[in-house]
């Protein structure tokens, strides 16, 4: 009958209108799958640089991510830097006045030994930073041609981790300015612009006692990397007169 017709047509509107659309489905599908991906890479790479530092040990992760840092080489203590820095500049003085030179225009270099260096650093920790750093392990390491390698062991740390900071050393304006060009903490290497916000303005603050010892006895023009030691090379300061 014309009657029952329209219920059927009717009922399979309805069956058809309750019925999930497949492309709406897979499209959140898809979304929801691409999202929990992320996801897991995310929290993979947070896991993997966190294990990478040796700050704490992570299953499975740190055994791949991690290594034990360590310097270029051993570098022991000696006459600190201060200790250098006052005998060079009082000697090549001595000298320029014996030899009848014009003082104020005197030309000279001071050689600074990665022992002194090392020693200076060792007293700075042992003030400073509060039980953090190993500074009977800390040292600074003169790579030629390369630069400062300065190498800051974490106390009480069971991975053995350290900060290993690469340093260049340039003068400006007659005085040194550091600039870092690789920092890592175990094996997971700081991003520059961290670095750069943090650590960079940390490490200038440190050579400020060079810079006042420098200021009151010599211009520094320009600076070589020997294997051991840095050596600043410039005229005596008028200030020696």
């Amino acid at each position: 009958t014309p009657i029952k017709k329209e219920i059927d047509n009717l009922k399979k509107d309805l069956s058809q209108q309750m019925k999930p659309d497949k492309k709406k489905s897979n499209f959140f599908l898809t979304c929801g799958l691409i999202a929990f991906f992320v996801f897991v890479v995310v929290i993979g790479l947070i896991t993997w640089s966190l294990a990478a530092t040796g700050l704490v040990s992570v299953p499975i992760f740190s055994s791949f991510a991690y290594n034990v840092p360590s310097p270029t080489y051993v570098v022991e203590a000696g006459p600190s830097l201060e200790v250098h820095l006052q005998n060079q500049i009082a000697t090549k003085t001595v000298e320029a006045m014996q030899t009848g030179g014009d003082m104020l225009n005197g030309s000279m270099s001071i050689t600074l030994p990665e022992t002194g260096f090392t020693t200076s650093l060792r007293s700075v920790i042992e003030e400073s930073a509060e039980g953090q750093i190993d500074s009977e392990n800390a040292q600074i390491a003169i790579l030629e041609g390369q630069g400062l390698e300065v190498f800051l062991p974490l106390a009480n740390n069971e991975n053995e981790s350290a900060l290993v900071i690469l340093l260049a050393i340039s003068p400006q304006n007659d005085m040194l300015v550091a600039e870092i060009e690789n920092i890592k903490i175990g094996a997971f290497r700081l991003p520059e612009w961290l670095s750069n916000l943090f650590i960079e303005p940390l490490v200038n603050n440190g050579i400020q006692e060079i810079n006042k010892k420098l200021e009151a006895g010599a211009a520094i023009e320009s600076i070589e990397y020997h294997q051991g030691e840095l050596v600043l090379i410039g005229s005596i300061n008028e200030m020696l007169e």
